[in-house]
């Protein structure tokens, strides 16, 4: 979310105009090893969190949540497949904790061409160059035209994008409902990411998307049938969401795909094995904050991304104003309203091309 437009003033200085810009980004794939922990969802964290407070029965679970006995024996196999609870003749227990496996996996990530960094923005923001021209915006250069390499993706960065990455996913996914058990009768709304709390118990060593190991391997499993009734779970079936080929490209399905497997996962990354570039090039709508002094005389420019307002460095690396073509425009006589548009005046109340307003978004 952009701050208010009070966190970008400066002192001794004005902002005199805002340029509507692009960022070219290049997605990348790196290949991961690191340590996560995942977020459950709202049912697997009550039964987790009850059993970690004394023993309880799949009963008791289901009344205090008001859902059928089938919804909470679902959830009660998940865990148990999980490692993070026990079920010895119809109670419910929190299991010992056990040390986390390392598991490896692909982050899809953006780089930023024009700072020459791995970020966490938001890839379903990017753009094409055609957006781009059509909407008259100021795309930054590159700053080099190397191709990216192991050694342009330090790890430490890596940890830090995908935690704002994870952050924001989870966000989004915060939003979303969850139907128990197509009952028809009980819905539940996905606790929010930042604060629903994660499975104290160490993720298993199973890769990223594998299927949850039923105890039975057969598919699906029985509990008690005086604790749950008659009910089968499938475990397989368990969190999973189809999706529909129809509705989605290759590209939204992967990165929706990765964005339900990052939301709210608190990830240290050990070490990054390998990164390789994907298809397509974008560019990451942005915004140019320039600053002058009373004369007009002197101009500092900032740049602001997905609402965070940058180090003053990149755009001094790119060349500054003069290089980009930024001017700082007239000197208004006063306070005034604004008024009609008149594309390319430069006269207060106008607009020129590549200018715009803060994103506020």
């Amino acid at each position: 979310m952009t701050p208010p437009s009070d966190s970008y003033a400066r002192p001794g200085w004005d902002l005199v105009r805002v340029v509507a810009a692009a960022v070219p980004v290049t997605r990348i794939s790196a290949e991961i090893i690191a340590r996560e922990r995942r977020p459950l969802p709202p049912v697997d964290d009550f039964v987790v969190r009850r059993a970690a407070s004394g023993g309880t029965t799949v009963g008791e679970l289901a009344a205090a949540l008001h859902l059928p006995e089938a919804v909470v024996a679902d959830a009660v196999a998940a865990q148990l497949s999980a490692g993070t609870i026990t079920y010895r003749d119809g109670v419910i227990e929190q299991a010992p904790p056990r040390a986390a496996a390392p598991v490896e996996t692909d982050l899809l990530l953006l780089f930023d061409r024009a700072s020459w960094r791995v970020t966490g923005w938001d890839d379903a923001r990017t753009i094409s160059r055609a957006d781009a021209q059509r909407d008259d915006l100021l795309v930054l250069p590159e700053s080099r035209a190397d191709a990216i390499s192991l050694a342009h993706v330090p790890t430490e960065s890596v940890e830090i994008a995908a935690a704002e990455l994870a952050s924001s996913s989870a966000a989004a996914a915060s939003r979303a409902t969850v139907n128990a058990a197509d009952t028809g009768t009980a819905t539940l709304s996905a606790a929010p990411a930042s604060t629903a709390p994660v499975n104290a118990a160490p993720v298993d060593a199973a890769p990223v998307n594998a299927a949850p190991v039923n105890a039975a391997n057969t598919g699906t499993a029985t509990l008690n049938a005086a604790a749950a009734g008659t009910a089968t779970l499938n475990a397989a079936a368990v969190n999973a969401a189809p999706v529909n080929a129809a509705d989605a490209s290759a590209g939204s399905v992967e990165r929706d795909a990765a964005e339900a497997v990052d939301a709210g996962v608190e990830r240290k990354v050990l070490v990054v094995k390998a990164v390789r570039e994907r298809a397509g090039k974008r560019l990451m709508p942005a915004q140019v904050l320039v600053y002058a002094d009373q004369e007009r005389e002197n101009v500092q420019l900032g740049l602001v991304v997905e609402g965070e307002l940058l180090d003053d460095s990149v755009l001094l690396g790119l060349g500054g104003a003069e290089r980009l073509g930024i001017e700082p425009g007239p000197i208004k006589p006063g306070p005034s309203e604004p008024g009609p548009s008149e594309p390319g005046t430069g006269e207060p109340g106008t607009r020129e091309p590549g200018t715009g307003e803060l994103d506020p978004a």
